[in-house]
């Protein structure tokens, strides 16, 4: 009996252990889907080589990306440094121009003379537009003389008659009345004293020199035969021509300068000046 029950121990330890070995082989053993060949095995190799291949070149153009943009940095570093210096080698010859300048500013420099030579100009120009002989007749002119300067004598104011030759010509010392529109004189009232201012009035302009020289040449100045005018003057602006002759014994009253003077004030300047 004992040698039963242990035999039959013995078999089921037996049956056990196939069974064991059974369900190790069923667990061992892959299903004919899932069985792995060397193809898939090959094609998950390239698949997996080729993720890898990307994930390389991926990577391998990150890293490019940055040497690129260093490559563009260094290239741009590169190409602002010639251009600094180039700005800055420019800029030396700006400044050189500014140098070149120098000689510019000499030419300033020489043309401070035909800038005062331009600045004469200006008063010239200034005189053509200031200078203008006042309006009025002769005897008016007059009065706005001695408003200017005042003679202490005893004086009158009269009009020439331009009819009259010889008494126009004693007075002005024109012989060409033709050319003249108007004339007045100014001469002492009292006993014969050297002293005559005439102003007259030309009707055209372009004669005014003619006018004014002949009256220079022209007068008597010993007219009053007694005394004699030494201090003789002519002065004329636009068609307006003034004589003055006064004996220098006035000279601490009146001058002839004196009174063109007051002409030249009146009128801004003078386009002629003339004395003997």
């Amino acid at each position: 009996m004992k040698k039963l029950i242990a035999l039959l121990l013995t078999l089921m330890l037996i049956l056990s252990g196939f069974t064991a070995c059974g369900s190790k082989t069923d667990e061992e053993t892959p299903d004919n889907n899932e069985v792995i060949t060397d193809d898939t095995a090959e094609d998950g190799d390239e698949e997996a080589d080729t993720d890898a291949d990307a994930d390389t070149e991926e990577g391998e153009e990150q890293n490019t990306e940055p040497a690129d943009t260093e490559d563009k940095e260094d290239a741009g570093s590169e190409e602002e440094k010639p251009a600094s210096s180039g700005s800055s080698g420019s800029s030396k010859p700006s400044s050189g121009s500014s140098g070149s300048s120098k000689p510019s500013s000499g030419s300033s420099g020489s043309s401070k003379p035909s800038s005062g030579s331009s600045g004469s100009s200006k008063p010239s120009s200034d005189k053509k537009d200031e200078i203008k002989a006042p309006s009025g007749t002769p005897a008016e002119i007059i009065d706005m003389i001695y408003e200017i300067k005042s003679v202490d004598l005893p004086l009158g104011t009269m009009d020439i008659d331009l009819s009259d030759a010889e008494g126009a010509a004693y007075n002005t010392g024109i012989t060409s009345l033709d050319l003249v529109e108007s004339a007045a004189s100014s001469e002492s009232m009292m006993g014969s004293q050297a002293y005559s201012l005439v102003v007259v009035k030309v009707k055209d302009k372009k004669n005014t020199e003619k006018i004014a020289n002949e009256m220079l040449n022209g007068i008597n100045q010993s007219k009053w035969v007694c005394v004699t005018a030494d201090d003789l003057r002519v002065a004329a602006t636009d068609d307006v021509v003034v004589l003055i002759m006064v004996g220098s014994n006035f000279k601490d009253s009146v001058t002839a300068k004196e009174i063109t003077d007051a002409f030249k004030t009146l009128c801004g300047g003078l386009d002629i000046s003339l004395k003997k």
